[in-house]
């Protein structure tokens, strides 16, 4: 279940957001999660992805981020909220 799920109705669009500390980030467990969200969005149109996590760990993000992306989830809009 992600932290954060919105959409519209008629569905144009659809959003999940996740937080993550910079401990949680790094397990297992979160990267089949992150990679569930993406394959959702990804059959989708119109989707976006939000990591937020806490201050001056968005680059360590973008590395695990891209390690988990499967070229299936391009057109997923992704990104980093960092420092909320």
């Amino acid at each position: 279940m992600p932290d954060v799920f919105a959409s519209d109705l008629p569905v144009t669009f659809e959003v999940i957001g996740e937080a993550k500390t910079p401990l949680d980030l790094e397990t297992q467990r979160s990267a089949r999660q992150i990679r569930a969200f993406l394959n959702y969005l990804a059959l989708r149109p119109n989707t976006s992805f939000y990591l937020s996590v806490p201050p001056f760990t968005s680059a360590r993000s973008w590395t695990i981020l891209n390690r988990i992306r499967l070229p299936h989830h391009a057109s997923v809009s992704i990104e980093v909220i960092d420092g909320v």
